[in-house]
């Protein structure tokens, strides 16, 4: 099921199930899991550990598997956040890193084990050894879970790669002796990753969040020790029973404080791009916002049906997140974080113009347009591709002459127009803002 905040409750019961029928007692034999799951929202989720097909099983008293397990990754380097901006991270180490990491673990067994050993190793692409930590605990009690504790270098563990994005892999491991008879459970690996957004959660949405109002707002808290300027969010919006979210429109919103009035709205607004289980669409500001220190982003729901944001269950921000319904802002009551990335990149779906000397322009208006809108490719010959913001192709064409496009199918929204000089290869890209 979806894990729980507790350590206690965490894996904890087992099912057995008879199989007796001749037709499955056959070399080839094969079953799997099936979820029946609420339609409604992501709200079910299953982990299944120590599947075991073996005879002589007693279901009236309890069977116990002697293991030793790790129950979760090493929590986060980055303290809260799972990813901070790299450039951020390297001017503001001491209050970017955390200076204490832990790892769970978990004895199954009912008698104790020596655990001679529990460890953990960074290493960069190449990889060199970054970091390096070793603890230990000489008796691990039968049925019991250990929360143990890493001190981290008090200096900057991740270095400056020269680059804009970096990832670093951790593994962490243990050695014991006794009572441990599934070795497989010994290691665990997890990225590091630095990109260009602040992060709370770790990229999965186990749960889907949901609020109810036209005119409510929906506020996310952050804190960046560097000034620089915000250019978009990163939003997991995942499918659920009514599959209506993009025929709805939302405004972003970025405040300094929720005291005061937002410092950011969008001019116009976007609707909902479906991303995938664990995607992410990129939702392109109109112009960069400079914050520092807290800083809150969001956004206004324009009607009063649920538009659902992935939620992650792994780790909880929930004292971060907050809503605005009239003129009073409330906590969160659930335990999560929400899929909701402020980014200070640029969107990497419209990429870079090379300088060149034989560069070209066309015509694209009205822009912004409700339905139609003309091309002018100023009596050049082009291919004319249009995309959404998460890369999807939505249009092709070819075109030599000024054609009007019938775009009135198109969701609101921003789109990129990308368009390619057929003489020559050049490429240049250009918005377009479509509204009804």
């Amino acid at each position: 099921r979806s894990p729980s905040r507790g350590l206690g409750d965490v894996y904890k019961r087992q099912v057995l199930i008879r199989i007796k029928e001749l037709e499955y007692l056959q070399p080839g034999f094969q079953f799997r899991f099936r979820n029946y799951a609420t339609l409604s929202g992501a709200f079910d989720m299953w982990h299944i550990d120590y599947v075991r097909l073996d005879e002589n099983r007693d279901s009236a008293r309890a069977d116990t598997i002697i293991d030793v397990s790790i129950l979760t990754n090493l929590t986060r380097f980055t303290g809260e956040y799972t990813s901070v901006p790299y450039d951020h991270y390297l001017e503001n180490v001491a209050s970017l890193q955390a200076d204490t990491v832990k790892l769970d673990v978990r004895n199954l067994g009912t008698t104790s084990a020596f655990v001679q050993d529990i460890n953990y190793e960074i290493t960069d692409d190449q990889n060199n050894q970054i970091d390096f930590f070793t603890t230990s605990d000489l008796n691990l009690p039968g049925q019991s879970i250990r929360r143990y504790n890493f001190i981290t270098d008090a200096g900057q563990i991740f270095p400056d790669q020269q680059t804009d994005i970096a990832e670093f892999d951790i593994t962490a491991w243990y050695t014991i002796s006794g009572n441990n008879s599934e070795f497989v459970n010994d290691t665990i690996q997890s990225v590091q990753k630095f990109a260009k957004y602040y992060a709370y959660d770790d990229g999965t949405a186990e749960q889907a969040y949901a609020l109810t109002g036209a005119g409510i707002e929906l506020a996310y808290e952050f804190v960046s020790p560097k000034g620089d300027s915000l250019r978009g969010l990163w939003i997991n919006f995942p499918k659920v029973l009514i599959e209506n979210a993009e025929d709805f429109d939302l405004e972003l919103l970025v405040w300094a404080d929720t005291a005061s009035d937002p410092i950011y709205t969008s001019e116009i607004p976007i609707s909902p791009i479906y991303s995938g289980a664990n995607g992410f669409s990129r939702y392109d500001f109109d112009s960069p916002v400079f914050i520092q220190g807290t800083f809150y982003v969001g956004f206004k729901q324009l009607q009063s049906d649920k538009i659902y944001v992935g939620f992650d269950k792994n780790t909880n921000s929930r004292n971060h997140i907050l809503y605005r319904t009239g003129d009073k802002w409330f906590q969160s009551s659930f335990d999560g974080s929400l899929l909701l990335r402020p980014d200070f990149g640029t969107n990497p779906f419209l990429g870079q113009k090379e300088p060149t000397l034989n560069s070209f322009d066309i015509g694209v208006y009205p822009n912004p347009t409700k339905e139609f809108a003309v091309i002018d490719p100023h009596g050049l010959d082009i291919y004319l591709s249009i995309y959404r913001l998460n890369g999807e192709l939505m249009l092709t064409n070819s075109l030599s002459t000024k054609t009007n496009l019938n775009l009135g199918h198109f969701t609101p929204g921003v789109y990129l127009i990308k368009v390619i000089k057929q003489a020559s290869g050049e490429t240049i890209s250009k918005k377009l803002v479509i509204t009804h």
